[in-house]
């Protein structure tokens, strides 16, 4: 007999219906409650928990329902419910979930775009709700795969079931006959168009036993008794139980106070660490120093695996724990208004630890006697980490091996920080932006201007007077230099070929507040005729020629405009992000 038949050993209508029912809601019931953990720890809106949370427990305690006195004459109708309630579950583990968590973005999709609007991505509450949801939508393990494969196979049977009890059949009325001729007979009726009607009972044997006496030739057998207590009834009980615990371990989990530093903010079931997309890690709003022993203690509060951003805000002595290397999807570090005391080499950024790590950013930050800290030079750098970021920190040296660690072509941002003189690493390193911009550098190397590949060269706020006289081998791929509000007066005759490439594209060289800008305005407004500075046999015949036949290619070659921000990183930003309000 085919094994999916109706009567076969998988078949609505077989005899072991029960045991194998009893084993799928086991195993479904199980990794229901896993589904319905993992959402507690992942969906920060309670709604869908609650929703969900209380299909798992209807469906827990339809078990009894269904098995009590209201189902104890139709034993067809009995096992329609029970499939029925697992479809249901089964239909919203596998489908229902996704689909309304994605119908709640569909309306900020931008379709001009084909993605999202930059302030939501720019959001970080918005990304991690968003990335932390798409894990219920998304497979992101085999053993979410295997998970849902059972779910889909439980939908295709339970579907399969319903079809099979619903099938349509034609009125008709039978009349068992004895054999033996004697008047005795036994009438049944069929005269529902389904075959929604009652079915053998295993454990009726006496009444079985009676037909069978009264007819050994009969076929069909109806349920007229209610059936005998058996162990699927104490299992049935058990389900109930375990709809109980669900819900209880929810409500205890909806009122619990979500934990500060975690975005977005969840409530997880069952002693569960809550994913923590973004932590939001606050000295001040937690009242701590930041010493090994406080963080520890606060970041075991959460699955250090789900955290892709971690911010350090307010800390006056942090010290990075043992803890830091479990932060294997981190891809960002930020860390503002803090001064670290220990960043060793056992905790490290490492790419063992931190593969995906791309931006790491110290604002206004102040390290131990003004020294990289040691956990920022491992021989093991992340492979993706390419931005690098110091804006007014105490920063005053680098190490001179650090472009054998640190990625060559890598944006390195040292503003308005204490470095006296240009790294020779730095230069090594042929960044892809150097700022150096507000550090009380007072000469510029000449290698600094032969690194191929530099889109930008910020030197602004520096103490500089001049550029280098001489370069070997100038780099010809037109650098943009930014000297505002220095002390630059002149122009070297190098710097003419890279201008002329930059003459119809953009001005190549930002000098608002410079003394050659003053002296550049005062010329165009008639208060001047020649720059303050000297010409000199080998000076720029571009850039210092100020007869009015070539202000045209000096307002093209030098722009004098005064800047939005005064610093190329987004300090401003931060700081209305991260200070501290009263």
């Amino acid at each position: 007999m085919n094994l999916a038949h109706r009567e076969g050993f998988f078949g609505v209508n077989g005899k072991h219906f029960h045991r194998i029912h009893i084993f799928r809601e086991i195993l479904e019931t199980a990794l229901q409650t896993i589904q319905a953990i993992r959402m507690s720890k992942y969906l920060p809106h309670p709604q869908l928990n609650h929703f969900y949370v209380g299909l798992l427990v209807v469906n827990c305690w339809s078990s009894v329902l269904i098995h009590s006195r209201w189902f104890w004459h139709g034993e067809a109708h009995r096992r329609f419910a029970l499939v029925v309630c697992d479809c249901a579950l089964d239909m919203m583990s596998t489908v229902g979930v996704s689909a309304m968590i994605a119908l709640r973005y569909a309306d900020q999709y931008n379709v001009a775009l084909a993605g999202f609007n930059f302030d939501d991505l720019s959001d970080d509450n918005w990304v991690a709700q968003m990335l932390n949801e798409a894990q219920m939508v998304l497979v992101v393990s085999w053993s979410d795969m295997a998970m849902r494969v059972i779910f889909s196979l439980g939908i295709i049977m339970t579907t399969t079931n319903m079809k099979e009890l619903l099938r349509r059949k034609p009125n008709r009325k039978n009349r068992l006959v004895p054999a033996d001729g004697h008047n005795a007979h036994i009438q049944l009726s069929y005269e529902a168009h389904t075959l929604l009607s009652p079915l053998p009972e295993n454990n009726d044997v006496n009444w079985n036993s009676r037909i069978q006496m009264q007819n050994p030739h009969a076929k069909k057998k109806v349920v007229c008794s209610p059936p005998r207590l058996t162990p699927s009834h104490g299992i049935n009980l058990l389900f109930a139980f375990w709809g109980f615990v669900v819900l209880a371990l929810h409500i205890y989990a909806i009122t619990q106070i979500p934990l500060m530093e975690c975005v977005p903010k969840v409530h997880p079931m069952a002693g569960v660490l809550p994913s923590c997309f973004v932590v939001d890690f606050n000295c001040h709003k937690l009242s701590i120093s930041g010493q090994h022993d406080e963080v520890l203690t606060e970041w075991k509060k959460f699955d250090h695996r789900t955290a892709v951003k971690l911010i350090v805000l307010h800390c006056p002595a942090f010290e990075v724990p043992t803890s830091f290397s479990d932060f294997i999807l981190l891809q960002e570090i930020r860390v503002y208004n803090t001064t670290i005391d220990n960043w060793g080499d056992d905790v490290a950024i490492t790419n063992t630890y931190h593969p995906r790590l791309t931006m790491l950013s110290l604002v206004r930050t102040k390290m131990k006697d003004g020294i990289l800290p040691v956990g920022l030079q491992s021989i093991d750098f992340p492979a993706n980490l390419y931005y690098i970021n110091f804006c007014e920190t105490n920063l005053a040296s680098v190490p001179d091996d650090i472009d054998a660690k640190w990625h060559v072509g890598s944006s390195v941002y040292v503003e308005n920080s204490k470095l006296t003189a240009v790294p020779q690493a730095l230069i090594r390193l042929q960044p892809f932006f150097l700022v150096l911009g507000g550090n009380p550098i007072t000469e510029i190397p000449p290698e600094l201007f032969e690194i191929y590949g530099m889109l930008y060269l910020i030197l602004a706020h520096t103490n500089i007077s001049e550029l280098p006289r001489t370069i070997s081998n100038p780099s010809m791929n037109t650098p943009f230099i930014d000297v505002r509000n220095t002390a630059v007066s002149y122009f070297w005759s190098w710097i003419d070929p890279l201008v002329e490439m930059m003459l119809e594209v953009s001005p190549m060289i930002l000098a608002s507040g410079s003394t050659y800008c003053n002296d550049l305005d005062r010329i165009r407004n008639g208060e001047s005729a020649t720059f303050t500075a000297p010409l000199q046999a080998d000076s720029s015949s571009i850039l210092m020629n100020s007869s009015e036949a070539n202000w045209d290619r000096l307002i093209k070659a030098v722009d004098c405009s005064s800047p939005l921000y005064d610093t190329m990183f987004d300090l401003l930003g931060w700081d209305g992000m991260y200070r501290i309000t009263v």
